[in-house]
């Protein structure tokens, strides 16, 4: 996060998407010890790599895992369901997808407001998480979207980034 603000490039790898799922799994479930989402891993087999900054992707995970998390329990207090973090690859594009089963993005809200710095929907947000995540995800040359779920509640986001 420190070398994103300060404007240092990002350290460029091959990188395992599943793998660090894998491993950041344990440690993106949210909440206090009686009130944790937990975060269940839907991950396409044999995956292809991408070239990424491990630590900017961290972060751009985090970001709406952690906004999933709290829309799942503001709908569901007593029972959360799980994030869904779900990936898939294309011809060309590694897809991250965070899905919840929160109220849904309000219909008047689109890309361009919700990744807007210093732009919230929380009584205590800061509003800078998706404008990083979207600002790291562009500089991997990959996109960053949002959307309500078609058919049950709650919204996915979706991390598109090139393939190796």
């Amino acid at each position: 996060m420190r070398k994103f603000l300060k404007g240092d490039g990002p350290d460029f790898r091959r990188l395992d998407v599943n793998g660090l799922l894998r491993r950041l799994q344990p440690f993106l479930r949210g909440g206090t010890s009686d009130a944790k989402v937990a975060i269940r891993l839907d991950l396409e087999e044999a995956l292809p790599n991408v070239v990424a900054d491990r630590l900017q992707i961290q972060e751009v995970l985090h970001n709406p895992i952690h906004n999933d998390q709290e829309a799942n329990r503001a709908r569901l207090a007593d029972t959360p369901p799980p994030v869904i973090v779900q990936t898939r690859s294309t011809e060309d594009k590694v897809l991250i997808s965070v899905v919840d089963a929160g109220p849904g993005l309000p219909e008047t809200m689109d890309m361009d407001v919700i990744v807007r710095p210093f732009f919230t929907t929380k009584e205590d947000g800061v509003g800078l998480g998706l404008w990083i995540a979207y600002s790291i995800v562009e500089g991997h040359g990959g996109r960053l979207d949002a959307r309500n779920n078609t058919h049950e509640p709650g919204a996915t986001f979706q991390i598109r980034l090139p393939r190796e």
